[in-house]
């Protein structure tokens, strides 16, 4: 096992993979993966350190077994199908998102006052805890807007 510098952060590589690795400038990208550009066709492609030392396929994602981006020793990668990556990381991926959510999921009723988990598609406009009270709700909304809108009388 070697260490490579990148960017002022120890990447491990395995013997047989440093000289490849090496000749190569690398850079930290801002998820933490080491990758170097190149030239492909008159395009830049961006390439990650771990899916070159593993020669990934299309389709296919390399796993990093301990969770550091930087150990690129081929003993803590993996090549996994895309679902099966999924599902290994399906916890971080919910605390992700929910730390971008904007409407929280505990939300109380408008009507009755009780607190109810909103459905995650309908968070911004659910107001009502069930059907029963968005029925009193919607009955209200009429009434208000009878009240406030008179109706027009047509002049004879």
């Amino acid at each position: 096992m070697k260490t490579l510098i990148v960017e002022g952060r120890a990447c491990l590589v395995d013997d047989a993979d440093f000289d490849s690795v090496a000749k190569h400038r690398w850079r930290l990208h801002h998820q933490g993966y080491a990758y170097r550009k190149t030239c492909r066709g008159g395009r830049t492609v961006t390439l990650l350190m771990h899916r070159e030392i593993m020669a990934a396929a299309k389709g296919m994602e390399v796993d990093h077994a301990n969770g550091c981006k930087m150990d690129n020793r081929r003993e803590n990668l993996a090549m996994i199908e895309p679902h099966a990556h999924r599902m290994k990381h399906i916890g971080t991926l919910i605390a992700f998102q929910k730390g971008r959510q904007i409407y929280p999921d505990e939300k109380v009723c408008v009507v009755c006052g009780k607190t109810y988990t909103a459905n995650p598609r309908k968070r911004k406009r659910q107001k009502c805890c069930g059907p029963k009270c968005a029925q009193v709700l919607r009955g209200q909304g009429r009434t208000l807007q009878a009240q406030s809108c008179p109706k027009s009388r047509r002049s004879s």
